[in-house]
């Protein structure tokens, strides 16, 4: 999924830009590196912290960035490659301030607890720092409660984020003890 103000590296040479075009953007401030992404003042927040740590949302957040309707949940779904390691000081608390909202007399935002999905990748599977709607929804389905999931699953069809014939792909990647109640 392409989210303004976030481009990877990969998809600017493509498109022509060169290297030291790239270098000149940043070194005027037009934009800055989170590896392998170029951002901009446009990213947003959240979404960039994630990226910052080799993080991509899926699940319940990333469903909700794909326009995906949720239910409220906490904790922030997220998964990373087999490689990546936490820093140490998020190995433990495994807690971002992540979000809009700010606490009450404070002007901080929450810690949202980070939930890591599996499976771990070798790599991401595409260019995108949000995955596709059918990764998405197979890590909803392996994450959550079934309710929870078909609930996903229903709104994305209803919305017309994603067909029938898509969703039954997604299905065939789950094992028969989560796809059969859904």
């Amino acid at each position: 999924m392409k989210i303004d103000g976030i481009d990877h590296q990969r998809t600017l040479r493509a498109q022509g830009v060169a290297r030291a075009e790239l270098l000149r953007r940043t070194a005027h401030g037009e934009h800055r590196t989170v590896r392998p992404w170029y951002v901009t003042d446009a990213a947003p927040t959240d979404l960039l912290a994630l990226l910052e740590l080799g993080l991509r949302p899926t699940c319940l957040d990333a469903a909700s960035l794909h326009g995906v309707w949720t239910p409220p949940h906490t904790g922030v779904h997220v998964f990373r490659p087999r490689m990546l390691r936490l820093p140490p000081e998020l190995e433990d608390v495994r807690e971002l301030p992540l979000r809009r909202g700010r606490m009450k007399g404070t002007g901080k935002r929450p810690l949202q607890r980070l939930v890591l999905h599996g499976p771990e990748l070798r790599s991401w599977p595409d260019d995108d720092p949000v995955p596709d709607l059918g990764l998405v929804l197979e890590h909803a389905a392996r994450c959550l409660p079934t309710v929870k999931a078909a609930v996903l699953m229903e709104s994305s069809l209803q919305r017309r984020l994603i067909g029938r014939g898509q969703l039954e792909q997604v299905f065939l990647r789950l094992p028969k003890d989560i796809r059969r109640p859904l």
